[in-house]
């Protein structure tokens, strides 16, 4: 558990390491230098920019970015080797990373670990959701919208879901007294 925070979740796991508030950034950029500088990257499908990815990387040994993160060098490096040696393995950012001054690159560098460890889109590892535009493709039902519809504006809900569109009116007008 990477985490700022003494947490719930975090009383729970089997070890605990606290991350400089956003500096998640550097310990995520520490794991992937050491994923390369290591080998210890089992992508299961070809992956282009790994000469690039290892460019952007060199700048972030375990050793530069403890300092920067709070995270001693020994467990950023040793948390890339037990990813890596893991036979299934996700890693799980949250909200405080990803609006964190770096969020975008730190959520990248989650998919990146994933991809670099083979734990892309398969049991065990991070998978790729299944949107409900898939499931009308393959329902013998005909797809069907509009079975009710917003309070205000009396716009069709699609799949069981208003459009975003009627937000700001469901919000600021005021319910009906009953």
């Amino acid at each position: 558990m990477v985490d700022p925070r003494r947490t719930r979740t975090a009383e729970v796991a089997d070890e605990h390491h606290f991350v400089r508030p956003g500096t998640d950034v550097f310990l995520l950029f520490g794991i992937v230098h050491t994923l390369l500088a290591e080998e210890l990257c089992t992508p299961e499908f070809p992956v282009a920019g790994l000469d690039e990815l290892r460019e952007l990387a060199a700048g972030f040994t375990p050793e530069q970015v403890a300092d920067v993160c709070g995270v001693p060098a020994a467990d950023i490096a040793r948390l890339a080797v037990e990813l890596a040696a893991a036979p299934s393995a996700a890693v799980y950012a949250r909200i405080g990373t990803s609006t964190a001054e770096f969020g975008t690159l730190a959520q990248w560098l989650v998919d990146v670990i994933h991809v670099l460890t083979g734990n892309i889109d398969r049991p065990g590892g991070v998978m790729f959701t299944r949107t409900a535009g898939l499931e009308i493709f393959r329902s013998p039902e005909p797809f069907a919208t509009g079975r009710w519809s917003s309070r205000v504006r009396g716009l069709p809900e699609a799949l069981g879901e208003l459009p975003v569109a009627t937000l700001a009116d469901e919000i600021e007008t005021p319910a009906r007294a009953r």
